[in-house]
C-alpha cells in the first residue's frame, strides 16, 4: 500500500479528531514503525486495514461510509501529487477512462511493488461511463468514493449507481455507472 494512502487515513481522521484521540488510536494498534509513514514508501496493506478498523471500532461509524469518505477525502491529494501524469485529464470522464489505459501504467513506473486496482471502461460517451472496478482488497468502498472525490474536484454533480454485474475474477469487484449531471459535461 503507498504511504500515501495511509497518511491521507491519518490526516482524515485528524481533520475530525483531536491529537489525543488520533495518538489513542494509532499507540493501540502497536504499529511495526509506531504509525509513522512517508508518502512514496510501500506499506504493507495491513497497516490501512488495522488503522480504519480500529477506527471504525472507536468510533462506531459504519464500515461502509468511512472509506467512502475515505475516498472522497483522499482523491484530491492523489490527483494534485501526481500532476505530472494526471494534469492533463481535466475532467471525471477523463480521469475514468483512462486510469487503467494510461494512469496507472505511469504510476507503476515510479513505484515498485505497488498493485493497482483494475478499472476496466466498459462503456462511455459524452455524459456517462460504466466502468468494472476490481481489486485483491476490499476496497469497493473506498474506489466508490474516490469516484465520487473526482467528480466534487471538478465540480460536477453525479448520479453514480453500483450495478449487481461483476466481470472480473478477483474476490473484490464492482461495476460502477457514472451519469454527469446537466453542466457537468
Amino acid at each position: 500500500m503507498l504511504g500515501k494512502i495511509i497518511t491521507s487515513f491519518i490526516d482524515l481522521i485528524h481533520s475530525k479528531h483531536d491529537e489525543a484521540f488520533v495518538d489513542d488510536l494509532i499507540s493501540s494498534l502497536q504499529l511495526d514503525n509506531d504509525g509513522a509513514y512517508t508518502d512514496f514508501i510501500i506499506y504493507d496493506d495491513d497497516d490501512l486495514f488495522k488503522l480504519t478498523n480500529a477506527y471504525i471500532t472507536k468510533t462506531g461509524r459504519c464500515y461502509s461510509d468511512v472509506w467512502k469518505e475515505f475516498g472522497i477525502y483522499s482523491f484530491k491529494s492523489l490527483y494534485e501529487q501526481h500532476g505530472h501524469i494526471t494534469k492533463k485529464y481535466t475532467s471525471l470522464l477523463s480521469v475514468m477512462n483512462n486510469l487503467d489505459s494510461s494512469i496507472h501504467p505511469a504510476l507503476d513506473l515510479m513505484y515498485d511493488d505497488i498493485r493497482f486496482p483494475q478499472f476496466k471502461v466498459i462503456e462511455s460517451n459524452a455524459s456517462s461511463t460504466t466502468i468494472a472496478y476490481s481489486s485483491q482488497r476490499n476496497l469497493v468502498d473506498f474506489a466508490e468514493g474516490l469516484i465520487r472525490g473526482c467528480a466534487l474536484y471538478f465540480d460536477g454533480d453525479i448520479c453514480l449507481s453500483k450495478l449487481d454485474t461483476a466481470i472480473f475474477d478477483e474476490p473484490f469487484n464492482a461495476v460502477f455507472k457514472i451519469d454527469l449531471d446537466e453542466g457537468a459535461q
